[in-house]
């Protein structure tokens, strides 16, 4: 273990910003910030659509309608 003060991951500002891209009108953000103790820190932050919210609404019902027959099939054995 060497004596770097440098921390194992370099800090959000060392990466691109993303202020270069234009914003959805209707995109809807969520920062969320999480430390625990000195070394320990996590940052993430999301971007999500209305019309990305619909698509992951209509693929979360359709895996869960193809589930249907896997259970019925198990329920038969």
């Amino acid at each position: 273990m060497s004596n770097d003060p440098r921390p194992l991951v370099p800090d959000h500002d060392a990466f691109e910003d993303e202020a270069d891209v234009a914003p959805h009108p209707e995109a809807m953000v969520s920062e969320v910030e999480f430390s625990a103790g000195e070394y320990v820190r996590f940052r993430a932050r999301s971007r999500i659509t209305p019309a990305s919210l619909f698509a992951v609404g209509i693929v979360s019902v359709a895996i869960l309608l193809a589930l249907v027959p896997v259970l019925r099939a198990k329920r038969r054995r």
